[in-house]
């Protein structure tokens, strides 16, 4: 079973989408949060959506601990596959990242993180990994609409976690093996260019 080890400050509705698409796409999840993240609260959040990951918590900006969470996780699934960081980080910390672990890295910005838009634009193509900038995130799951509604929603709505998770689970496949150093907005048009 392919491994998908996601990195977070916290349980939100972006990292719980990311979590249940690529459950239901068949990988195993290992769930990394801060230290100072509730873990009763995101067990109880995980058991109420169907879930099961494994949760636990590390002082990720400490390089000794994380890297004794990396070799935990290594002796109890072995090495991750695909691992998706959704957390302020540098472009830095992901490259050390990248030195514990030969997985398919995946990052993901809030818009609102200005500071690390902005980094991650600077760092461009050089990278290893490929970065997600979620605009404006909204609810869990799509809503039903029309082709129509989907329309005229365009550039008044901003992305939804299941788009960023849809994205994910993609540049996590084999067909994305090329893309190296991407940078992908999903806000549903509101920035057109």
């Amino acid at each position: 079973m392919r491994l998908c080890l996601i990195l977070a400050d916290q349980l939100d509705s972006a990292v719980a989408t990311v979590c249940f698409r690529f459950e239901e796409a068949g990988y195993r999840i290992a769930l990394l949060l801060t230290h100072d993240a509730d873990l009763v609260q995101a067990r109880q959040q995980m058991h109420g959506l169907n879930l099961s990951p494994d949760i636990d918590t590390c002082e990720m900006d400490d390089a000794a601990a994380l890297r004794q969470a990396m070799a935990d996780i290594h002796a109890r699934y072995g090495m991750p596959d695909v691992m998706i960081v959704h957390r302020s980080c540098g472009a830095e910390w992901l490259r050390d990242l990248q030195t514990l672990c030969s997985a398919r890295l995946i990052r993901v910005v809030e818009h609102a993180e200005k500071s690390s838009v902005m980094e991650v634009l600077q760092v461009g193509s050089s990278a290893n990994f490929n970065t997600i900038v979620a605009a404006h995130v909204g609810p869990l799951a799509p809503a039903v609409i029309s082709e129509e509604e989907r329309i005229a929603s365009i550039g008044q709505r901003g992305g939804r976690a299941y788009e960023v998770a849809m994205l994910a689970l993609y540049l996590a496949s084999a067909e994305a093996e090329p893309i190296r150093g991407a940078t992908m907005t999903v806000h549903s048009g509101r920035y057109l260019s």
